[in-house]
């Protein structure tokens, strides 16, 4: 898990992974609502939706968090993805600010060549 939150992500994989979670989140409430037998259980479905809304929540700031890092700036400031408004102004903040073409203390620049599942799942080691 700690993988999730070291190393950099270009603007490029950043927007693959940001969509792709976009995607997988509508293709996974879709697919979950379905199957929801009616009634609902409401107990076994606020489990899920707990635990969905936690990973997904991970998931985001980890990517804001290894952006944050290509533009040399803490990690930290990826909790800003956890505020509501002021998220969107840093998705696009993250989304069009260049990443610097050097090293910095948070690692090598990131190659253009990754696998999109190690993007994804915060696997590489950029």
């Amino acid at each position: 898990m700690r993988n999730l939150f070291v190393g950099r992500l270009s603007r490029k994989h950043f927007a693959i992974g940001f969509l792709s979670m976009l995607v997988s989140v509508g293709v996974i409430i879709s697919v979950v609502l379905a199957s929801i037998p009616r009634p609902i259980d409401l107990q076994g479905f606020t489990v899920f939706l707990i635990i969905f809304i936690i990973a997904i929540w991970l998931f985001g700031v980890s990517l804001f968090a290894r952006r944050f890092h290509d533009l040399n700036k803490s990690g930290w400031w990826g909790l800003l993805y956890l505020i509501p408004s002021i998220n969107l102004i840093a998705l696009f903040f993250l989304l069009f600010s260049p990443s610097k073409n050097d090293n910095n203390r948070f690692g090598q620049l990131p190659s253009g060549d990754t696998p999109l599942l190690k993007i994804i799942f915060g696997l590489a080691k950029n």
